[in-house]
C-alpha cells in the first residue's frame, strides 16, 4: 500500500517566513516611522500649546523692535595713503594667492615700467553705535579714530553725516554728532548687570546692517588687558552673545531693551583678524553714562590724578616691608605731583583710599580717577623697612589733580643714605649674589649705584626681570652706590626669604622682589 504524505503545513510555514524575511524589514521601517512621527507631532502640539514659549518668543521680537530704530551702522572714511605701485603689487600678491587672478587679465602686471610710480587710496571701514539723545551717537574710539568722514546710516537707511565730539582711548568711547533731529535715543539701564542674564548684542557684523544676536552674562568686571597699550580704565561685561568685527560699538541690551553696555572686543588669542568664539567683550552702561556727558560738554574725560608709579603686591612680597595683608606697592611717587607733595614715598604701601579697603592696582586706578579734580581724599599708607621692623600706618590728605593727557617724568637726582653697615667677608657676599643669579657687576658711572653685567637665566635675578644694563640703587631701602656696599647690604639678609631690590632700568626707577626656588618643589 502506498504511503501518502500531506506537506501542506511545512509550506505555509515556508511561506510565512519567506514572507517575513521580504516584508518584514519593511514593514518594521514602515511601524518605526510612524512612531518617530507620533513623538513629532507631539512635541510640535506640546509646543504649540506651551503659552510661555510664544510669551518668551515675542519678548525676544519686542526687544528687536525697540531696539532697532536706535541702532545705527557707522561708515568711516580715513585719510589718503601713498603707495609705490611695487609695494602694492606686493601686498596684493601676499594677501591673494595667484589662484585669484585670471592669467589672461592680470591687471597687478600691467604697466610694468611704471612700478616706481605712487598709487593713491582711502583707507575705510565699518562699525555700528546707538543714539543716546536727540543729536548725539555713541561707538567706540577705535571705530572713528582714524576717520576724515564719517557717515552714519539710521535704520530708516537715510544717511547723515557726524562730526566727532569727543574720543577718550582710555575707554575706547566715542561721541558724535549729527545733524537733522528724528532720532530714537536708546533706553540706558540703571540696574547693576549680574552674571546670567539674558543679553542681546545688536550692530553690524561683517557689514550686515542692523543684526541682532542673543546670549547671556557670562561674566562682569572682565580685565582682558585690551586697552592695556593706552593705560586704559578695564571692567568690561563678558558675554556668549554673538560679537564680530562691525560689532565693535553697537549696544549691548537686557530683556527690556535698556543697553547694559557696548560692544567693543573679543578674544582673539593673538589673532586680530580672528571671529567670535564665544567670548565678547562689553563696556559697561555705567562707565560710558560716566564719561559721555563729559565728552559732550568739554571735549575730553576728566579724571582725577595722585602721580604714582604703582605696582600689585603679594603677600611673599609685603613681608619684605615686615607687612601682613593687601595693598598696593608704590614704585614711585612723581616730582612735582600730589602723592609725591604729600609726603607719600617710593616703596609705601597704599592700603586705602578714604577708608576704602585696597585690593588690586585696578581698584585704586578707578577710584583716583572718579574724583573730581581738587577734591581731598585720605590715603592710607604702610611704611615699613624690613620683616623685622613692625613699620607705622599713617594717613596722608592729598589733594587730587586733573590726570594730564600725556606726562614726561624726569628721574630725580639720587641722594645716597650715609649709615652703611660694617664689612663682612666679600667672598660669601658674592656668593649670596650668584645664587640669587647677578653674576657680574660693577660701580655704575652713568647713574648713582651698581651696574649689573652678567645674569644667569632662568635665576631669581631673571624671574624678576633684572637684565644686563640695569643699575641696582637700592637693597631694602638702603642706597648702594658702588660694589662694597651691595655686598655689604646683602650679607645684612636671608637670602633664603624674598630680597627687595630696587633697580633702574635707563628709563625708571622700580622695586623687584627675589626669591630663591625650593630646592624640594
Amino acid at each position: 500500500m502506498t504511503r501518502i504524505r500531506w506537506y501542506g503545513p511545512t509550506l505555509a510555514l515556508v511561506v510565512a517566513v519567506l514572507l517575513v524575511m521580504l516584508v518584514g524589514p519593511g514593514l518594521v521601517r514602515r511601524l518605526s516611522w510612524h512612531h518617530v512621527e507620533r513623538h513629532v507631532e507631539l512635541a510640535r502640539d506640546s509646543n504649540a500649546s506651551d503659552v510661555s514659549l510664544a510669551d518668551l518668543s515675542a519678548a525676544f521680537r519686542n526687544v528687536a523692535t525697540a531696539v532697532r530704530p536706535s541702532v545705527v551702522h557707522i561708515h568711516v572714511e580715513g585719510r589718503m595713503e601713498h603707495l609705490p605701485r611695487r609695494e602694492l603689487k606686493d601686498s596684493m600678491r601676499q594677501l591673494f594667492p595667484p589662484r585669484f587672478f585670471s592669467p589672461e587679465d592680470d591687471r597687478l602686471d600691467e604697466d610694468q615700467d611704471d612700478d616706481d610710480e605712487d598709487l593713491s587710496y582711502r583707507t575705510s571701514g565699518t562699525g555700528s553705535g546707538w543714539v543716546y539723545d536727540e543729536e548725539h551717537i555713541i561707538t567706540n574710539n577705535h571705530v572713528v579714530e582714524d576717520g576724515e568722514r564719517i557717515t552714519v546710516i539710521l535704520n530708516n537707511k537715510s544717511e547723515r553725516i557726524a562730526e566727532v565730539v569727543g574720543m577718550d582711548r582710555e575707554t575706547d568711547i566715542a561721541v558724535l554728532r549729527v545733524k537733522g533731529g528724528d532720532l530714537h535715543p536708546a533706553r540706558l539701564a540703571t540696574e547693576t548687570v549680574e552674571q546670567g542674564e539674558i543679553v542681546f548684542a545688536f550692530g553690524s557684523p561683517f557689514g550686515f546692517e542692523f543684526s541682532m544676536s542673543q546670549g547671556i552674562v557670562s561674566a562682569i568686571g572682565r580685565k582682558p588687558g585690551i586697552l592695556s597699550h593706552v593705560r586704559g580704565y578695564e571692567n568690561f561685561i563678558q558675554t556668549d552673545a554673538a560679537i564680530n568685527r562691525g560689532n565693535s560699538g553697537g549696544p549691548l541690551t537686557n530683556v527690556y531693551g535698556e543697553v547694559i553696555g557696548m560692544n567693543t572686543a573679543i578674544a582673539t588669542q593673538g589673532n586680530p583678524q580672528a571671529n567670535f568664539n564665544g567670548i565678547g567683550f562689553a563696556i559697561p552702561a555705567r562707565m560710558i553714562r560716566r564719561h559721555v556727558d563729559s565728552l559732550i560738554e568739554t571735549g575730553r574725560v576728566v579724571r582725577g590724578f595722585l602721580g604714582v608709579e604703582i605696582d600689585e603686591l603679594d603677600n611673599k612680597a609685603a613681608s619684605t616691608f615686615g607687612y601682613k595683608g593687601e595693598g598696593i606697592l608704590v614704585q614711585r611717587p612723581i616730582e612735582d605731583r600730589p602723592a609725591h607733595d604729600a609726603g607719600i614715598r617710593a616703596e609705601d604701601i597704599i592700603t586705602s583710599i578714604d577708608g576704602e579697603p585696597m585690593h588690586n592696582v585696578d581698584q585704586l586706578r578707578n577710584l583716583v580717577a572718579a574724583r573730581a579734580p581738587g577734591t581731598t581724599i585720605k590715603v592710607g599708607v604702610f611704611r615699613g623697612k624690613n620683616a623685622d621692623d613692625p613699620g607705622e600706618t599713617l594717613t596722608f590728605d592729598v589733594e587730587v589733580a586733573e590726570k594730564p593727557d600725556k606726562m614726561r617724568v624726569d628721574r630725580p637726582y639720587w641722594t645716597p643714605r650715609d649709615d652703611a653697615p660694617s664689612q663682612v667677608e666679600q667672598d660669601e657676599r658674592r656668593e649670596d649674589l650668584v645664587k640669587l643669579g647677578i653674576r657680574k657687576f660693577e660701580k655704575s658711572h652713568t647713574a648713582p649705584g651698581v651696574l649689573v653685567t652678567s645674569v644667569r637665566g632662568g635665576s631669581a635675578a631673571a624671574e624678576a626681570g633684572i637684565v644686563r644694563g640695569h643699575i641696582i640703587t637700592e637693597i631694602f631701602g638702603v642706597a648702594v652706590t658702588d660694589s662694597k656696599q651691595l655686598l655689604t647690604e646683602i650679607a645684612r639678609h636671608d637670602i633664603d626669604r624674598p630680597i627687595r631690590i630696587r633697580i633702574y632700568n635707563g628709563d625708571r626707577d622700580h622695586t623687584v622682589f627675589l626669591e630663591l626656588e625650593d630646592e624640594d618643589s
